[in-house]
């Protein structure tokens, strides 16, 4: 299992109990949960963060079915995705060469030291690539990299977004992340609040939205 794919599905918000920040394993699993989705695979050895009692108790109490029809992942319709504010839709960029990829511009006065938000790249610390030309940007050396916003794909998701799939309401940037993961597929555990997956190498729980958070119908 790729262990940085993995480490998507963990919660980095400094809002999320800390425990949800990384990895962690309980018993043959390994776990990997935003609160949104939980994953887990078999055992990975070098992951050796626990979790408190409590949440291994809750572990041993959420049921993944084995006896369920899988069936292919929905395709999103094009109103969920919107053009890349980094690169405006080119799919690469050069480093801000205002701010030399920092997001901020910074300056010294004889008593006074200054920053503010780079009024090139708008903190973004990237422009598109085409900007070397249409700016006349030649005498800054940077090479075109793929956007790290959109990697490459010219859109990026509204994160706000979800979508219903089979009657059940999903949070459409969970279902992308899960769409990464190799030959992935979606279940759905008769009564219940979530949704369940499986991929080559493990499971995942998806928990499902509110009826009323879903505006587009599969």
């Amino acid at each position: 299992m790729d262990i940085e794919l993995l480490k998507t599905f963990c919660d980095h918000s400094a809002s999320r109990q800390k425990w949800m920040s990384e990895l962690f394993s309980s018993e043959i699993y390994t776990y990997a949960t935003n609160s949104k989705s939980l994953v887990r695979v078999n055992r990975i050895n070098e992951v050796l963060n626990t979790v408190p009692e409590s949440i291994q108790s809750a572990l041993k109490d959420m049921t993944f079915f084995t006896d369920l029809e899988y069936l292919p992942l929905p395709e999103f319709p094009s109103h969920f995705w919107k053009e890349c504010s980094i690169c405006q839709g080119e799919g690469y960029v050069l480093v801000c060469p205002e701010c030399r990829g920092k997001g901020i511009v910074e300056w010294r006065t004889a008593y006074n030291f200054y920053s503010d938000y780079c009024k090139m790249c708008f903190e973004n610390k990237f422009v598109p690539a085409s900007w070397r030309d249409k700016y006349e940007l030649y005498q800054y050396n940077s090479t075109e990299d793929i956007c790290p916003e959109c990697l490459g794909k010219k859109s990026v998701f509204n994160n706000s977004d979800f979508m219903s799939v089979h009657n059940a309401c999903l949070s459409v940037p969970e279902l992308n992340r899960i769409k990464q993961l190799p030959d992935a597929e979606i279940a759905f555990p008769p009564n219940k609040n979530y949704v369940q997956f499986r991929f080559d190498g493990g499971e995942i729980i998806l928990m499902k939205a509110k009826p009323e958070a879903c505006n587009e119908e599969s």
